[in-house]
């Protein structure tokens, strides 16, 4: 019903049929109770009338006491009221169904009106047991590891002692997994006199509130805990990391390095798991301030090393997911792709937490410097999707920044100007982070340049160089350079853009971020080449190629190459970026003989016969050449005699050799070919007997097909997944060069040819689940790679190779693999990937399991 009419809607249930009816309409879910006040009191009434009176005087008490959690096992249930007690109570509500519900993993749900009338009742009946009911469950749930439902009880119940006890000794952990709006709420429930003598858990609080957007207030909280005459080394410990979080959210980078200076002074606690903290603090400080990347992974690897004595597996995953944000930032993509990957992979694995969205956004980076934007856009999105699901509004002004990111490189530049836009007023009115805007306003003076809109472009290019200045943070000032000397290009100012573009080259030099590095110096190449200073852009693109490196580190260059297509192909013909900047140019939209011996004894030579990928047959160890056969067909006539070596008739042969031969001209044909095939290999090579043709018995002819299926015979009487048989396997595929005669059109050739080439698919089907069972997927991931070069639209090899990569560890080159398949399968054959390979494909990039 609409909900203008729910209030006429109950009392027509209740003057038609009465109270019962409309109790019953609310637990149906066709009313509700906040709507139907009327319909709430005639509930109220039939539960003390209809329900209440007539429970047994035991079953009330159990009821009571089962009444403060949201859902009740049977675990939790025997600490209330004991195993017996609990089976009762269960039989009881069995009559009442509308009472309850089981859940999917066997619990009980009490209906939600049902559990407020029981709860307000045991509050009302017995304050004192209530508490002592409340206390036990927030500690079963806690040592259940449902700090969630810990917390609400708690909080619920106005159980501020027991939630103090709570948030101290879980807020470090929860801090370390993100999990910041569940920790908002928990010190939400608490008043200014529960934490505010408590020097440690007003410093955590401190930092509860640097993560939540509100640094104005952490930097308050911080200095009291500073000046407390009983705070400890840990207090200060925790309000230094609050002050530092706090500090830099609001961009003042001098405070920054003063309270650094201030943190190496301190005594510091010896406990292993703050030590861990504070080595990981260091790390963020330089790789945040000084983006010093050398310096911030040695104190990672410390601190994942004392996560290791402490057994701190969250800190321990925020540090992995931080060299995965280091190795993106230096220009390390594949390896970062790797690392945040596994890194994602295990925040899911801990439940919805906001460190997902900031290890997703920092993946979907990567993915957009290789120049793998699909990748990047659907990871990004997901990012988008966990800061709103975490209500973090600061992982969303990142994500939102970094989409916008994405969508300028795809040249979506009205949809990148929107999102940039959002991120700006996500860090003006709701999160303060200078960092971000700055380049936030740098993208936006991106978008506007790439719309035409100079002037303001260049206003707001110098308003995100100053902030990045203020804030003084190496690399995004060296990003708003570039971005100043793009605009400074547009106006015809390249004395500036050059200038621009020299200090950010200075920057990304001495801070060793490759990536940025190789952006300016194309960008400075760039410049040269709109001012006509050929040389100049000459020299700078040798110093670009001179910094090496591999294929994928070209990617970061696809966005100025699609702005300016001309100076790119122009680049690619100097040669001195290398064939793999041609080959990332093209893929842009702009636009054995083996050693003969005849058989002891034998008066006729040894034949060997190659048919597998290739024809070639050798008498005496002497290559036959193609005129030596003078046509085709008696070379074919030669194969279907070694296909048929029992014998083949005549008609039989003429049969499969020309079919669309008139008969007259049959006998003709075969025995000119038959004459021929004696000539190329020696005249009683074939003989005739009983009727039929045949190559002679007492020759040795030796034949790949033939030993290629009598290896697979043998492998088929071993046992399944032994080693044996995977060797047999292995010397089987050796043999298998390439499908049977290819030059052969006839149908029992294909028919051949299908048999031969299923018989390997079969056989590096099954070594590649003989390798995967062993977690050899580089091996495996080869088996596959053998099927494509075989079949090159072979979708489910393709499927399986890219699985293999991505098991292996390898996700960013599984990726690029599936996107070079997809362009191959639908330039040669016009098909695109299947959804499910699509499927694939955003799984690997999103760091979930194949």
């Amino acid at each position: 019903l609409a909900a203008n009419r729910e209030l006429d809607a109950s009392t027509a249930y209740r003057d038609t049929l009465g109270w019962p009816a409309a109790v019953m309409a609310i637990m149906a879910g066709s009313l509700t109770s906040r709507s139907c006040p009327r319909a709430t009191a005639s509930w109220e009434q039939y539960l003390v009338s209809e329900v209440w009176t007539s429970v047994p005087e035991v079953i009330k008490s159990h009821l009571l006491a089962i009444a403060l959690p949201q859902t009740m096992d049977a675990e939790l249930a025997a600490v209330l009221i004991g195993c017996d007690p609990w089976i009762a109570t269960v039989r009881w509500l069995e009559h009442f169904d509308f009472l309850f519900e089981y859940l999917h993993d066997g619990s009980l749900r009490l209906n939600p009106l049902f559990r407020q009338f029981l709860y307000v009742t045991a509050e009302r009946a017995d304050r004192e047991g209530f508490v002592t009911r409340a206390s036990c469950v927030t500690r079963h749930l806690e040592a259940a590891g449902d700090l969630a439902g810990a917390i609400e009880i708690a909080r619920e119940a106005h159980l501020a002692g027991v939630l103090v006890d709570l948030v101290t000794r879980q807020s470090r952990e929860l801090i370390n997994a993100g999990q910041f709006a569940l920790l908002r709420r928990a010190y939400g429930g608490l008043g200014p006199g529960d934490y505010q003598q408590d020097p440690r858990l007003r410093a955590l609080r401190a930092r509860v509130l640097a993560h939540t957007g509100r640094p104005g207030e952490a930097l308050g909280e911080a200095e009291i805990v500073a000046n407390m005459p009983g705070a400890d080394g840990t207090a200060r410990v925790d309000a230094l990391f609050a002050r530092h979080r706090a500090l830099r959210l609001l961009g003042r980078g001098d405070e920054m390095r003063a309270l650094f200076e201030e943190f190496e002074q301190l005594e510091l606690p010896g406990d292993a798991g703050l030590r861990a903290e504070i080595a990981y603090f260091r790390a963020q400080w330089l790789l945040q301030a000084d983006s010093d990347f050398a310096g911030a992974e040695r104190l990672l690897h410390r601190c994942l090393d004392l996560c290791g004595d402490s057994h701190s597996s969250t800190l321990q995953l925020l540090a992995l997911s931080t060299l995965g944000q280091l190795l993106a930032m230096r220009g390390d993509s594949p390896a970062a792709v790797n690392e945040l990957t596994r890194a994602a992979r295990g925040w899911r694995e801990l439940g919805r937490t906001s460190n997902l969205g900031w290890v997703l956004n920092n993946l979907g980076m990567a993915h957009l410097s290789v120049g793998d934007f699909a990748a990047a856009v659907a990871t990004l999105e997901e990012a988008v999707a966990e800061a709103k699901a975490c209500e973090n509004q600061r992982n969303l002004a990142y994500a939102t920044a970094s989409l916008a990111e994405a969508s300028f490189a795809l040249s979506r530049f009205e949809v990148a100007r929107l999102s940039f836009e959002e991120a700006i007023r996500i860090c003006a009115e709701e999160v303060p982070d200078e960092t971000l805007a700055a380049l936030s306003i740098a993208g936006l003076a991106g978008c506007l340049l790439a719309q035409g809109d100079v002037q303001q472009a260049d206003y707001f290019a110098q308003r995100a160089l100053l902030i990045a200045e203020s804030v003084g943070t190496p690399f995004e000032e060296a990003a708003c350079l570039v971005t100043q000397s793009t605009v400074n290009s547009a106006s015809d100012d390249t004395h500036g853009a050059i200038a621009a573009l020299h200090r950010a080259i200075e920057i990304l030099t001495e801070i060793r971020a490759e990536a940025g590095l190789r952006v300016a110096y194309y960008r400075l190449a760039l410049c040269h080449f709109r001012a006509h200073e050929r040389a100049e852009a000459q020299q700078t693109l040798v110093r670009l190629g001179e910094m090496g490196g591999e294929p994928w580190m070209l990617g970061v260059l696809i966005p100025p190459m699609r702005e300016n297509p001309m100076f790119a192909q122009w680049a690619a013909a100097r040669g001195g970026l290398g064939l793999a900047f041609r080959e990332l140019l093209e893929r842009q939209t702009f636009g054995e003989d083996e050693e003969a011996t005849a058989r002891e004894g034998s008066r006729y030579p040894r034949v060997t016969v190659q048919s597998l990928g290739q024809l070639r047959v050798a008498v005496g160890g002497r290559d036959v050449p193609d005129e030596g056969w003078a046509s085709l067909k008696s070379k074919e006539l030669f194969f279907l005699f070694l296909a048929n070596r029992d014998g083949i008739r005549k008609e039989q042969a003429v049969e499969r050799l020309y079919p669309d031969l008139e008969m007259e001209k049959c006998n003709s044909a075969f025995h000119s070919n038959l004459y021929r095939v004696r000539k190329a290999l020696y005249h009683d090579s074939v003989v005739k007997r009983d009727g039929a043709y045949l190559l002679n018995p007492e020759g040795e002819f030796s034949w790949d097909i033939e030993e290629f299926q009598s290896i697979l015979s043998q492998a088929a009487t071993l046992p399944a997944g032994s080693e044996d048989r995977a060797e047999l396997h292995k010397q089987a595929l050796e043999l298998y060069r390439g499908p049977f005669g290819e030059a052969f059109y006839s149908e029992w050739a294909e028919t051949l040819r299908r048999r031969i080439d299923e018989r390997a698919q079969e056989s590096l089907a099954m070594l590649a689940g003989y390798y995967a069972a062993r977690r050899d997927f580089e091996a495996a991931a080869g088996c596959m790679e053998q099927l494509l070069a075989r079949d090159g639209a072979n979708e489910e090899a393709a499927y399986q190779l890219a699985a293999y990569r991505a098991r292996g560890g390898q996700p960013a080159v599984a990726l690029s693999f599936l996107d070079d398949f997809g362009r191959a399968l639908k330039r040669d054959y016009g098909l695109t990937l299947s959804a499910r390979a699509r499927e694939l494909r955003t799984r690997i990039a999103s760091g979930y399991a194949v």
